[in-house]
């Protein structure tokens, strides 16, 4: 590989995550770098390895790392802070650049007792890394590099017609803390609202079919293909994030909406705020509360405003397409 930089990414691709697969390919385009897909984290354990130097040049990056110190009953493990900790040492005492790519500020489903210091431990262990990455501009003032969410390829902007039907989706993993039964209590609009995904949480997944009797509301509460997906958001009215936990940096769901061109109403967070004002990004409609969102979609409604798929699209590719999120790579990977 010459004098091209070799670049290790955590975790590997399994196949599930898109978002690993997605950087990982516009990484491997990057001129001047490669990567290794033969490296684990195990090899940095490996004492040959450490005398020879062999990781010396590397530049590792690593994501959701922190996940380590949640135990499954979402308390802090401390067998889980000493793992995260010496994965962060080993790949240190080998003399490899290290970035810290963060997604959350703690562990999504910690339990609130736990979250503070899950937060400073993780704070603590950024502080070792040669580059620590955020994937919201707005913590860029904090000493975050800025990595743009990249999009994912659900739907060509080719693909768009006039096929936009009249119901609301809200798509992702269902769970209490996302408001769920709040949106189906609020909801006034005469058209559909659509639930879908799957959930681990039985009684929440039992109530929320409960409160939507007499309701014009769907539950899909079963896993869909990713084309299942793209096609149920692609051609509906708006997609719907009614959470905004102070754990989450930015939310999958938003780019899953943008990737297919559809309106997004969200609940304000530091980074959709950061989006309309900064970059005056007009695929988002903010609201302070669950009742806020209701209103503003039935505000719309009456207002007759139509979608432009492509215009919202070709607005999230400016802001998170390949180009930016190469362009990012390449000053983070560059010491």
């Amino acid at each position: 590989m010459g004098d091209n930089v070799e670049v290790v990414y955590f975790p590997k691709d399994s196949g599930a995550n898109k978002y690993v697969a997605i950087n990982k390919s516009i990484i491997s385009s990057l001129e001047r770098f490669y990567m290794d897909d033969d490296v684990g984290l195990r090899d940095f354990f490996n004492v040959t390895l450490l005398l020879k130097r062999r990781f010396n040049k590397t530049v590792v990056i690593v994501n959701w790392l922190e996940n380590l110190i949640k135990s499954r009953s979402g308390k802090l493990s401390m067998l889980g802070v000493f793992k995260y900790f010496l994965a962060i040492f080993v790949i240190k005492i080998h003399g490899a650049r290290l970035v810290y790519v963060r997604h959350n500020f703690y562990p999504h489903g910690m339990r609130h007792r736990s979250s503070k210091l899950a937060q400073r431990l993780t704070n603590f262990g950024q502080w070792f890394a040669d580059r620590k990455v955020s994937l919201s501009p707005h913590l860029k003032s904090s000493g975050y590099f800025y990595l743009p969410h990249p999009l994912y390829n659900n739907c060509a902007p080719s693909e768009y017609g006039e096929n936009e039907l009249d119901y609301y989706v809200i798509f992702g993993r269902i769970e209490r803390y996302k408001n769920i039964d709040r949106v189906i209590k609020e909801w006034a609009s005469p058209n559909r609202l659509i639930i879908a995904g799957s959930s681990d949480d039985g009684a929440y997944l039992s109530e929320i079919k409960a409160l939507t009797d007499g309701k014009n509301i769907r539950v899909i509460s079963n896993n869909l293909s990713d084309l299942e997906a793209a096609q149920l958001v692609k051609y509906s009215s708006g997609l719907i994030i009614s959470h905004s936990h102070p754990n989450t940096i930015v939310s999958g769901s938003f780019f899953f909406g943008a990737s297919c061109g559809v309106r997004i109403f969200a609940l304000e967070t530091d980074f959709f705020r950061f989006l309309v004002d900064k970059n005056s990004y007009q695929g988002l409609v903010l609201a302070s509360s669950i009742i806020e969102i209701s209103n503003e979609i039935v505000r719309i409604e009456r207002s007759e405003a139509k979608i432009d798929h492509n215009q919202l699209y070709d607005e999230a590719a400016l802001h998170f397409g390949d180009s930016k999120v190469a362009s990012s790579w390449s000053e983070i990977l560059t010491f």
